[in-house]
Parts: C-alpha cells; structure tokens; sequence
C-alpha cells in the first residue's frame, strides 16, 4: 500500500469519487461532456492532488496540493448544486407545460 492510501483524506475522496461516477450514471445522456464530464473530473482531481501531495519532497508543496484538493472539492460541491438547481428547474417546467 502507498503512503497516501492509509490516509483518511485519501480514503474518503475516493468515496466521493466513487459515489459522484455512481450518481452521475443516473445524468441525462446530453449532459455526457458537460456538466457529468465536469463533475467527474473534479473528484478525480481531489484524489489526485492528495496522492500527489503525499509524494512531493517538501511540507510546503504537500500543503499546497492539499489547498487545491480543497478547491476541487468546493468544485464538485458546487457542480452538485448547480445539477440540483438544473434538474429544480427542468421538472418546473415539466409542471408548468401540463
């Protein structure tokens, strides 16, 4: 196992990513380069950036990839709710047509 394996930050962005690929499967076929592309990436991007962090030589360049794993995060969080206000508006309009 990798050093960056046994960590809980690393164990827990693999959840994540883990549930946003199972989630978005669920995503209109459309959306397959935008918004489910966009997701995706940015969870993957949080795994990445930990594991990376773990292999650099220096304290300050493992904080730095761990700030922008953060910042993927808060992308992936704002992706949902940007799909969760998409997905509000579209089943309005589906209401308002009948």
């Amino acid at each position: 196992m990798s050093k960056y394996e046994g960590l809980v930050a690393f164990q827990r962005a693999m959840d994540l990513m883990v549930a946003v690929y199972q989630e978005t499967d669920s995503f209109p076929r459309s959306e397959r380069y935008g918004i489910t592309s966009q997701i995706r990436r940015a969870s993957l991007s949080v795994v990445s950036q930990i594991a990376e962090g773990q292999g650099r030589l220096t304290p300050g360049e493992w904080r730095q990839l761990l700030s922008q794993a953060r910042g993927s995060l808060f992308e992936v969080e704002a992706q949902a709710i940007a799909d969760t206000g998409r997905t509000h508006a579209r089943t309005a309009m589906g209401a308002g047509a009948g």
